[in-house]
């Protein structure tokens, strides 16, 4: 499980989020662990592929300058991210601000605070995984569509916690969800 989250971690940064898991379940070995594997896929293909520093300076240069607004054809009503609740809460209720951008910047902090404090409070893993999901969906402002996926994890971590285990189960929420 660990090497699937490193393989996943590298080939896009958002899983990284439900590392949060192993920590608050204090795996603290399986943590470094999976941090090592990481930083060894994620870093290692920089100096075997690319230029090495180089190249990682300007994939994070690259992260932390985008907005997805060059990308994104989905109106910002139309996203599950947090900036665009905002919008919308403001846009339905008609509220007058001088500077969104702001404001929704600081709702999106507020609400990404939120995910990962709770996180550490609920006492069911699907449920942690669920918030960790909500943090990943709901920071990124493009994509929705695409972000959605990682709430496969929590629907199959609550489906394992389930008392009467069978099939059935798996199957007609297969089925519900189409």
């Amino acid at each position: 499980a660990l090497i699937s989250l490193a393989l996943a971690v590298a080939f896009k940064l958002y899983p990284i989020a439900f590392g949060v898991l192993l920590f608050r379940n204090k795996q603290y070995k399986e943590l470094v662990r999976a941090g090592i594997y990481c930083v060894i896929f994620t870093v290692l293909p920089f100096f075997l592929f690319y230029n090495g520093f180089e190249s990682i300076g300007i994939f994070i240069k690259r992260l932390t300058t985008y907005d997805g607004k060059k990308t994104s054809t989905v109106k910002i009503e139309g996203q599950l991210s947090f900036k665009g609740v905002f919008y919308y809460i403001t846009g339905l209720l008609r509220i007058k601000i001088d500077d969104k951008e702001l404001w929704s910047n600081l709702f999106r902090y507020f609400m990404t605070g939120i995910c990962i404090v709770f996180t550490f409070f609920t006492k069911a893993n699907w449920k942690a995984a669920t918030l960790c999901a909500c943090f990943i969906c709901g920071y990124q402002g493009a994509c929705p569509q695409y972000l959605l996926v990682f709430f496969i994890v929590p629907v199959m971590m609550f489906l394992d916690t389930e008392k009467k285990k069978s099939y059935i189960n798996y199957i007609s929420s297969i089925k519900r969800s189409r």
